[in-house]
């Protein structure tokens, strides 16, 4: 029993140690093709986030990755790159100074949406994610991740000449019933107009 006691116990403070977590989230989001939208990766319970890294999965034959910026949270260093299509990698060394705490806007991921026919969802998933303490351990924190989608609706051009389209269908109408009105009005007029 002691040496099960002498064995388990250290395993059991390494797990009591290192419990702090992070939540990262990708937002449901929507957009027409053929223009960009910016995704929210979010973290909640930052709790002296160091340093992080991840990748988003995306698919490549609907969007184009084309930038992460910054966002309201400290983030020190970071970098971005597609690894592979549909793969976007991202790598954060924090400030030693200011670790990210709290909750908050981590980074805006930018996609282009592009050309094609309206479809149903789909889905951005944030995988391979690793953060850890800023402390003198760096002690890997448990990552929680809530995915995301994007809907992309219909092309904007596509959109405009519904619009018209249905704008001149409006004015036709409006013409037809002006015209039938004024001609009602002077075949029903003629006839009073004669004197016998």
């Amino acid at each position: 029993m002691r040496l099960f006691v002498r064995l388990v116990a250290p395993l059991l403070l390494v797990q009591c140690v290192s419990a702090a977590s992070v939540t990262l989230s990708l937002p449901t989001v929507s957009g027409v093709s053929g223009s960009t939208i910016s995704v929210v990766l979010s973290v909640r319970d930052g709790q002296n986030m160091g340093a992080f890294q991840c990748d988003v999965l995306f698919p490549s034959t609907i969007l184009e990755a084309t930038g992460v910026e910054g966002g309201d949270l400290p983030t020190g260093l970071f970098d971005h790159r597609v690894v592979e299509p549909g793969r976007l990698r991202i790598v954060m060394a924090g400030d030693s100074q200011n670790p990210v705490k709290g909750t908050g806007t981590l980074f805006n991921l930018l996609f282009k949406i592009l050309p094609g026919e309206a479809s149903e969802p789909v889905p951005l998933i944030v995988d391979r994610a690793r953060a850890w303490e800023q402390s003198k351990e760096s002690l890997e924190m448990r990552v929680i991740v809530e995915n995301g989608t994007i809907d992309r609706g219909v092309h904007e051009s596509r959109n405009q000449w519904l619009f018209v389209g249905g704008g001149v269908v409006l004015l036709l109408s409006i013409l037809l019933v002006a015209f039938r009105r004024r001609f009602r009005n002077t075949a029903v007029s003629a006839p009073a107009k004669r004197s016998f």
